[in-house]
């Protein structure tokens, strides 16, 4: 008596698993054959938008007066002055105010 391949049924036959793995991959290679062409001409305007935004930002960047540094490295070196020494800050006047709002510690203050 033959077994049963397993694939109408999941307990009553001894293999099939790897039939239906087999017919899944088939599957799933058929519909992206189907769907190449959709598939290629999204990742094709993906790429060419993102070249476009690159390109638009360097260009961007060029004109408002970036250089890469490899332009830069054959300017000439000047170096930055030193510097000056903090000066000191004259000390600050201190002036104090007394606010008092309560009644009884006013009079009890005027009176000696």
């Amino acid at each position: 008596m033959s077994g049963c391949p397993g694939l109408h049924c999941p307990g009553c036959g001894n293999g099939g698993r790897l039939a239906a793995i087999l017919a899944a991959g088939v599957a799933a290679v058929a519909a992206v054959a189907a769907f190449a062409e959709e598939i290629l001409a999204v990742l094709g305007t993906a790429v060419a938008l993102a070249l476009a935004a690159v390109v638009f930002a360097v260009v961007r960047a060029w004109r408002r007066g970036w250089r890469p540094r490899t332009v830069i490295a054959w300017e000439p070196y000047t170096p930055l002055p030193e510097p000056e020494p903090a000066r000191a800050l004259p000390a600050p006047e201190i002036h104090y105010h007394l606010h008092l709002h309560d009644q009884a510690a006013i009079t009890d203050r005027r009176t000696p």
